[in-house]
């Protein structure tokens, strides 16, 4: 289940890689901008994160001066990427 917005919905499990709380040392590490957009570095790959709260809020989230991020690594269709 993941919440944003104050809406709850359901990532089927199956498509749940594994999950990551990162702190603020680990956002700055991992975490990169990338043409307007943001990236993670995960266990050597580069995957596209989906900022949920931009989606539902239309609000642009700065990931790089937040304290803590928890984020979902999914895969759907063959694609794998990070949700925030």
């Amino acid at each position: 289940m993941v919440e944003s917005n104050k809406q709850i919905f359901a990532i089927p499990q199956n498509n749940v890689i594994h999950l990551l709380t990162l702190n603020e040392e680990e956002i700055r590490k991992r975490i990169l901008p990338l043409e307007g957009a943001f990236v993670i570095k995960d266990q050597g790959t580069i995957l596209p994160l989906t900022i949920l709260n931009e989606i539902f809020q239309k609000n642009r989230v700065d990931l790089l001066h937040s304290e803590s991020l928890n984020i979902v690594i999914v895969n759907s269709e063959g694609s794998s990427y990070g949700l925030v």
